[in-house]
């Protein structure tokens, strides 16, 4: 039987570098125990519930999603070393993963749950998403119209209406 970690990198033994690869994973609580609507929320509301395993087709459209999740996601070196987060980003996977896409980089899914993220009370995200402030960095990135388009404008329309509020 093959293990959750393996089957995380086992893409990326197969597809080399420029490859990221992108599990589920489980919401747990600062105790260790697992959520398990707060776990199945996320993979659904991003579509991995749909996405097969192996390499991803549409790489755009996944991440304007937000299916790739930065806190499970691998990758091998130089990806890591050409691309780097906005710091004043508290949400800056889209930004940096979009910009990923755009340089030629291959995404493949695990469908497994090798990966834990844990919520608790004193965490960035439990203060609020400052999602907003994604605005300025993706804007300028071009999307591809037929494929991607959609996908982004169903992302970036609430931060437009959060930015003109705040």
């Amino acid at each position: 039987m093959i293990g959750d970690d393996e089957r995380l990198l086992s893409p990326l033994r197969r597809a080399g570098r420029g490859t990221l690869s992108s599990p589920n994973f489980y919401v747990i609580d600062a105790t260790g125990a697992c959520f398990k609507a707060e776990t199945r929320q996320p993979t659904s509301r991003c579509g991995r519930d749909c996405l097969p395993a192996g390499p991803v087709v549409r790489p755009g459209a996944v991440v304007w999603t937000g299916s790739v999740p930065i806190s499970a996601a691998l990758t091998r070196a130089p990806v890591d070393h050409r691309l780097s987060f906005q710091e004043d980003l508290n949400t800056p996977e889209i930004e940096l993963f979009t910009c990923f896409v755009l340089e030629g980089g291959r995404f493949a899914f695990c469908p497994e749950y090798p990966a834990k993220y844990r919520m608790h009370s004193s965490s960035e995200t439990s203060a609020g998403l400052k999602r907003e402030r994604l605005v300025p960095y993706l804007e300028p990135i071009p999307v591809d119209a037929a494929e991607t388009k959609p996908y982004e404008r169903r992302f970036m329309e609430p931060l437009l209406v959060m930015g003109r509020l705040s």
